[in-house]
């Protein structure tokens, strides 16, 4: 053998032995599917290992789940065979135009694999995207002859389940959407690629961002496909899956579309670590909220974040957002819209004090007759000093009633009233101690506009403007 294929195959061992494996962690099984970055692979099944020429990939299936990989795209064609081709069988190959000569796979081998690795980890998850041009009745075939569909989860399309939920119904397996199918189990979505084509393009971190998006599962591809039949390229992996790149890479991607990534497709995961950065990004916490305009989620919001361990970002995301808080860093976020001003103006959080609770943000017009100043107690308070992030308002927009929970700062008796935009005090509550829970305020007989819930003490004066609607 070559001293430099020797060479080639320790640097390769060397790779795939130093790389993490993903991890799955108690804190992760709590959160919303879509706020866990998991490793994913292109062409999932086409594997050098299973004898496919021109693969995106070294490892089989199998050997993907067992090092980590829990997203995978699969495409099921009909291949022709006999002496005039007339005959045809459901096959597992890449392209139905090839018809399988660079290799191809049983269908019951592959989803024979993806069963017994869920019956012998039953607090696993795994996502299946299926591009197939065979029939639907085909591919429901397939998934019961296999003994498939009874892993398959139901989603109600609107809420979006935690792992442990997934998982404690004894539903592992999750149906993404492909291209040209229908899974038909009604829990699918769909993911915002953002790779590019060549590593000229997508080194500079080019048109990683498109636009604001409400697609609540985003997935990042940094794969590159060849300019023939969207195989795989081993020198384009080890730039793409290099643990340094591929962090900022994906980071980046979080920082300029609000959401953080869902599924990290890529090929080749035995070079580079695909595992490790999906790992430290789920370190990461979730700066996240939602901007209501005109109680409505906004459609558009910009922003200008403040990084303290990275690079300053300005961007523009949907209502719904979430940016990324590394440990030690501080992140300040502050929402700029054309017509309105916020409430509150700008939020900072610090990684070891940061609980994650979700924010609510609201955008006032311009020129409202916000309140201005208070007299308290002989004092002039301005009333964008009062906010404090410990009092916690709740929800808005409201209706009927509006929560309030004082901070445990606050032990005295308070006065809380509710007032207008022109500092009219519209209805007053009465005296509360500081410290008996949650307080209910009933907003019945008011008209729909903003006001403000005014807290006064001795020694403490809070305000939170609200919307009614």
């Amino acid at each position: 053998m070559k001293k430099s294929t020797l060479l080639l195959l320790g640097i390769l061992f060397y790779i795939s032995a130093s790389a993490q494996y993903f991890q799955m962690t108690e804190e992760l099984m709590d959160l919303p599917i879509n706020e866990i970055t998991f490793p994913a692979t292109h062409n999932s099944f086409n594997a050098s290992n299973d004898g496919f020429s021109m693969p995106n990939t070294h490892w089989t299936i199998e050997e993907q789940l067992t090092r980590g990989i829990r997203c995978f795209e699969i495409d099921i064609h009909y291949q022709q065979y006999g002496l005039f081709l007339h005959n045809k069988r459901r096959r597992i190959f890449h392209s139905q135009y090839t018809n399988g000569i660079l290799g191809s796979t049983s269908v019951d081998q592959q989803f024979t694999r993806l069963r017994e690795f869920l019956e012998n980890n039953p607090n696993e998850i795994i996502f299946l995207k299926i591009e197939k041009t065979i029939s639907q009745e085909d591919l429901t075939a397939e998934f019961n002859e296999n003994g498939l569909t009874q892993y398959f989860y139901n989603g109600d399309g609107e809420n979006v389940p935690t792992v442990r939920e997934i998982v404690e119904s004894g539903k592992q397996i999750c149906g993404t959407n492909g291209v040209g199918h229908d899974l038909g189990w009604g829990f699918v979505y769909e993911g915002t690629p953002t790779g590019k084509e060549r590593p000229s393009e997508i080194q500079t971190h080019d048109a990683m961002y498109d636009e604001p998006s409400p697609i609540q599962f985003w997935t990042c591809n940094t794969y590159l496909e060849t300019d023939d039949i969207g195989t795989g390229s081993q020198n384009d992996a080890s730039y793409c899956n290099n643990y340094n790149w591929l962090l900022d890479y994906v980071t980046e991607c979080w920082k300029l579309n609000g959401q953080k990534t869902w599924r990290l497709i890529v090929d080749f995961p035995s070079i580079g670590d695909v595992n490790g950065v999906a790992n430290t990004i789920n370190s990461y916490k979730m700066l996240k909220g939602t901007v209501y305009v005109d109680d409505e989620i906004a459609d558009a919001v910009n922003w200008d974040c403040q990084y303290s361990l990275g690079n300053d970002v300005s961007t523009a995301t949907y209502g719904k957002f979430n940016f990324p808080v590394k440990p030690e860093e501080t992140v300040t976020i502050t929402p700029q819209l054309d017509g309105y001003e916020f409430q509150p103006s700008s939020v900072s959080v610090n990684f070891n004090n940061f609980d994650g609770e979700s924010l609510e943000i609201i955008a006032i017009p311009n020129g409202a007759g916000l309140l201005k100043t208070k007299k308290t107690n002989g004092n002039i308070l301005d009333a964008n000093q009062l906010i404090n992030s410990e009092l916690k308002v709740y929800p808005i927009p409201a209706k009927e009633k509006i929560n309030v929970i004082l901070p445990k700062e606050c032990a005295e008796n308070v006065d809380i009233s509710l007032v207008n935009t022109n500092g009219q005090t519209i209805k007053n509550y009465g005296m509360f101690q500081g410290n008996s829970g949650t307080l209910e305020l009933n907003l019945n007989g008011l008209n729909s506009g903003i006001y403000v819930i005014l807290i006064t003490g001795d020694n403490y004066q809070k305000s939170r403007k609200i919307i009614v609607s």
